[in-house]
């Protein structure tokens, strides 16, 4: 398997991106640009993720072979407990054996960030994390600890998504109120993404509601959601503008780039 296929894969079998999860096309699109984009060859790059989800594979770290990766652990420490519920995603054989492929590298849990890489890092990215830190302050004030003068941060964040988690489950932002409060922190930001519409939200939001059905209701109901799914599919690459309203749009979710000042 080569970086193309597990890429495929992964989007595929663990974000379900040809299923009920195609917003997470977006963060999969944007490693790889990442990884292709800048010269990473040599240099330092952290993953601050939470690969105890998935039994402790560090699926980000393929993308950045010619670096040194290092994986800090960021699942909430009340949550760290909770074990590996999304490691299913990650069953596939295929998932294990590219993923053993790579040698061992460092990770490291948050909490013993400390002064070790002190204006050490290139790129830093935030894979769908910063909603579960309580301090957003602190987190911040870490990363631009760990970033040299110029480097990279990539942030993917949801917009739209259900209360997961609890309690540990603390913020949503907006493309504009992260990219102000990155600004307070002293970086740059450079691009801003987005990915969605109203009616991907409608899918999201039925399969949402399907889970909380009983099980002789949600099976007929399925059907409904499975009958609606390409006509919805279809509205989204169609439909891109709302006609009524200006300066209205309905993304679940978005990316940033950004510079360390």
């Amino acid at each position: 398997m080569d970086l193309i296929q597990y890429h495929q894969l992964i989007s595929r079998e663990l974000f379900d991106t040809e299923g009920a999860w195609p917003q997470y096309n977006l963060l999969l699109s944007d490693i790889l640009d990442l990884s292709r984009e800048y010269n990473l060859n040599g240099k330092n790059v952290l993953s601050i993720e939470r690969n105890l989800l998935y039994g402790e594979l560090q699926i980000w770290r393929p993308f950045f072979d010619q670096a040194n990766f290092t994986s800090i652990e960021s699942t909430p420490t009340g949550c760290r407990t909770r074990g590996a519920y999304n490691k299913e995603r990650v069953s596939n054989h295929l998932i294990f054996e590219y993923l053993n492929s790579f040698s061992s590298n460092k990770r490291l849990i948050i909490e013993d960030i400390g002064d070790q890489f002190r204006s050490q890092i290139d790129l830093i990215i935030i894979p769908n994390l910063v909603h579960h830190i309580s301090n957003q302050d602190s987190l911040w004030n870490i990363v631009r600890h760990c970033l040299k003068s110029s480097a990279k941060l990539y942030v993917f964040e949801p917009i739209l998504r259900e209360l997961h988690q609890y309690p540990f489950d603390y913020i949503r932002y907006t493309p504009s109120g992260l990219s102000e409060v990155l600004k307070r922190h002293g970086f740059s930001v450079e691009k801003t993404q987005t990915e969605g519409s109203p009616f991907e939200a409608v899918l999201y939001s039925y399969h949402q509601a399907l889970q909380y059905l009983p099980k002789e209701i949600r099976d007929s109901e399925q059907l409904k959601y499975n009958s609606l799914k390409p006509l919805f599919r279809n509205y989204s690459r169609l439909y891109k503008d709302n006609l009524v309203r200006d300066n209205t749009s309905f993304p679940q979710v978005f990316s940033i780039i950004a510079t360390n000042n």
